[in-house]
């Protein structure tokens, strides 16, 4: 399996709907990247589960900084800014069937600019066709860097 096909797939009722949800019950703002990594889980289950490529793009500029860096591998260059990460989940996402999705598989972890996210990808319910790790590094309240990494 591919490095890049381990992205695609489609929102479940399982995963968010909403981008990073920044309002506690009485209407105040609040980071929440001091208390759990939800930019990075937007970015996995808002992001790429979406096979809409005119959401995704508006939900990047929510979570993404514009000069996002995203790196696959430690073998290639790095895919950068908004319309280029776009345009390589269209294309993974054609690879896959539409019932594929990412799933989280335990809390995401944040350590001051760094959060960290486990996922699978694959059916709901079935056996997983990958199975990863994201790890972002936070500027500004926006994912600056995307990093990868596949389960073997």
């Amino acid at each position: 399996m591919a490095v890049t096909s381990a992205r695609a797939g489609s929102l479940s009722g399982n995963a968010r709907t909403g981008l990073a949800h920044s309002l506690i019950p009485n209407g105040q703002k609040v980071n929440l990247m001091t208390t759990k990594a939800q930019l990075l889980e937007d970015s996995l289950l808002v992001i790429w589960n979406d096979r809409n490529a005119d959401r995704r793009l508006e939900a990047m500029h929510k979570i993404y900084a514009p000069d996002i860096h995203f790196y696959e591998s430690n073998a290639g260059n790095a895919v950068v800014g908004y319309q280029e990460i776009n345009d390589l989940i269209s294309k993974l996402q054609a690879e896959w069937p539409l019932e594929f999705q990412f799933q989280l598989t335990k809390p995401t972890q944040v350590n001051h600019t760094t959060q960290v996210a486990s996922w699978v990808l694959g059916p709901e319910g079935l056996n997983p066709v990958a199975a990863g790790m994201d790890v972002a590094v936070i500027e500004d309240e926006l994912i600056k860097s995307l990093y990868l990494f596949l389960d073997a």
